[in-house]
């Protein structure tokens, strides 16, 4: 659980959500409900979808068009930018989590979240079984998306396979 230990009155940590997938809402939803959550993307779907957070969203075509109306634009490239980092509040989060589409975009948003902002508690998504020995170094946990996936597929034919055989 995230919550501080100790007082009531102490203000829950907050834990910085980047990324360009849809998983980034669900993430920051579930962690909204012990933590402050911050939420930098670059997505406008995905920034629309998330609930319970602030969110930054880059955008650096010029155009201010934020579906949800929710979102701060910050003029930057990308979420993995410092300048959209920096805007979501990367200097001051107790942790962040990395949930973006592919490993390389992940790697780099991990590397600038530990090396220019400090902080030492990154958790990273990994894509590719393959890539999670390189994301490691610059995370301090990782999440194997394909491994967690397919267990989760597996675990659910087995369940309907015992359904049929009951039936």
């Amino acid at each position: 659980m995230l919550r501080n230990a100790g007082s009531s009155d102490r203000k829950d940590p907050t834990v910085l959500v980047v990324g360009d997938t849809h998983a980034v809402a669900a993430v920051a939803c579930s962690l909204s409900e012990t933590a402050t959550v911050h939420v930098a993307t670059d997505d406008p779907g995905v920034a629309a979808a998330v609930g319970g957070a602030s969110v930054w969203l880059a955008d650096s075509r010029g155009s201010d068009a934020d579906p949800s109306g929710r979102a701060t634009i910050v003029d930057a490239p990308s979420v993995a930018d410092t300048a959209t980092l920096r805007a979501a509040g990367a200097g001051s989060a107790a942790m962040a989590v990395v949930v973006t589409d592919t490993d390389r975009r992940a790697l780099l948003a991990a590397q600038l979240i530990r090396t220019e902002f400090g902080l030492t508690e990154v958790v990273t998504l990994v894509n590719d079984p393959r890539r999670e020995d390189a994301l490691a170094t610059v995370s301090t946990a990782t999440v194997c998306g394909t491994s967690s996936v397919a267990d989760r597929v597996v675990e659910a034919v087995e369940e309907r396979v015992a359904v049929e055989e009951r039936a």
